[in-house]
């Protein structure tokens, strides 16, 4: 009598999975997710990306102003030149020493990069206690260098509607109430504004922005290139 025996095929119980392997795999994933956004946020505040070449905003009307040593200083003399300009006044306690500061570090890039041509222009928003020697003590505060770096002052009638109007810049001396501080009783910008050889507005950039400073570096670059 034979005996039949059965067999049984046992079906293997799935494997576990392993703790271990799951947290790795998590961790790689959420660590790729860091770097991605990492990288997004380092590119906007730094500005990674490309700069755009400078466009054309205007042309700044003819004026005719004392600089530091008493003498006249007009439009005519940076024809063919980059220049730099911003507004500020001697006595100012807020943002003016640090916009001079800005524009130090700027002389210093200049010289740095070779831009022997390209000129700074600082115009005071106070004139009637702006004198030239004031001026001339300021100056010599900031290291500015009188053969690139020029203060200029005259009447207040030409200075204002020459900011507002020509450079489409704000500048009050009687602001509102709570407006102003004793630091700064004179509403002014802060941004520096690059002008090209042909006396045309190119740009715009505020002191206290790191990446309008590089922006401002590549702009005048650019501008240096392509001088005519």
């Amino acid at each position: 009598m034979q005996i039949e025996q059965s067999v049984t095929t046992a079906t293997p119980a799935p494997a576990k999975a392993n703790p271990v392997a799951l947290t790795a795999i998590w961790v790689g994933f959420v660590g790729i997710i860091v770097v991605v956004i990492a990288a997004a946020v380092v590119q906007q505040y730094r500005g990674a990306a490309p700069f755009q070449d400078p466009p054309i905003y205007g042309e700044v009307p003819s004026f005719s102003l004392t600089n530091q040593t008493s003498g006249t200083t007009t439009l005519a003399d940076f024809a063919g030149k980059t220049w730099v300009i911003d507004f500020v006044f001697t006595r100012c306690g807020g943002q003016c020493p640090f916009m001079s500061a800005r524009m130090r570090e700027l002389q210093k890039w200049l010289e740095s990069a070779g831009h022997a041509d390209v000129k700074l222009v600082s115009v005071s928003v106070d004139p009637e206690y702006d004198t030239p020697p004031v001026l001339t003590e300021y100056a010599k505060k900031f290291e500015a260098d009188p053969n690139r770096w020029t203060f200029l002052t005259g009447e207040k009638k030409f200075i204002y509607p020459f900011i507002q109007e020509g450079f489409k810049l704000g500048v009050d001396d009687a602001p509102a109430k709570g407006e102003s501080s004793p630091e700064e009783p004179i509403i002014h910008s802060s941004r520096f504004v690059l002008m090209d050889s042909k006396g045309r507005l190119r740009g715009y950039y505020d002191a206290y922005d790191e990446n309008d400073r590089e922006r401002l570096h590549h702009d005048i670059a650019f501008l240096e290139k392509n001088r005519d």
